[in-house]
C-alpha cells in the first residue's frame, strides 16, 4: 500500500465490481492453497473510469489466472475552428489586342499540337 501512495496508484483488488470479494489469481499445480498474488494497479486519475476487474478463467499454460480490467473512457471533443473565409476567385479579362502574341506563344510552345488540332487561327 505504501508503493501505491508513493506513485499515486490505486489498488483495484477487491475494490471494483467483479472482484468483490477478491478472488484467487494463483493456484500451483500441487500442494498449495489458491491465493491472490497478482494485482491490478491504476493511476488515481484513471480509477473513476474502472468499470470492473476480475480474475479470468484458468489457462492451462500457467498457474496464474489472467486479470481482466474493463475501463470506460471518454474522448474529449476538440473545439472546432470556424471554416476559413472564402477566397475570391480572380477575374480574368480578355485583352483582344493581345490575341496574336498569345496565339503565337501557344503555337510555338508545347501546346502547338493542341492548337493545330483545334485550328486556332493566328
Amino acid at each position: 500500500m505504501r508503493l501505491c501512495e508513493e506513485v499515486a496508484m490505486v489498488l483495484c483488488t477487491g475494490r471494483t465490481p467483479g472482484d468483490t470479494p477478491a478472488q484467487p489469481s494463483f493456484r500451483a499445480c500441487s500442494n498449495t492453497e489458491p491465493s491472490r498474488l497478482d494485482h491490478v494497479l491504476v493511476g488515481c486519475g484513471l480509477f473513476p473510469a474502472v468499470q470492473s476487474s476480475r480474475v479470468g478463467a484458468h489457462r492451462h499454460e500457467s498457474d496464474h489466472f489472467p486479470l481482466e480490467l474493463q475501463l470506460l473512457l471518454t474522448v474529449p471533443t476538440l473545439p472546432t475552428a470556424p471554416p476559413p473565409p472564402p477566397v475570391p476567385t480572380p477575374t480574368w479579362v480578355w485583352d483582344s489586342s493581345q490575341r496574336g502574341p498569345y496565339a503565337h506563344a501557344l503555337l510555338s510552345g508545347p501546346d502547338k499540337l493542341c492548337c493545330q488540332r483545334l485550328a486556332v487561327p493566328i
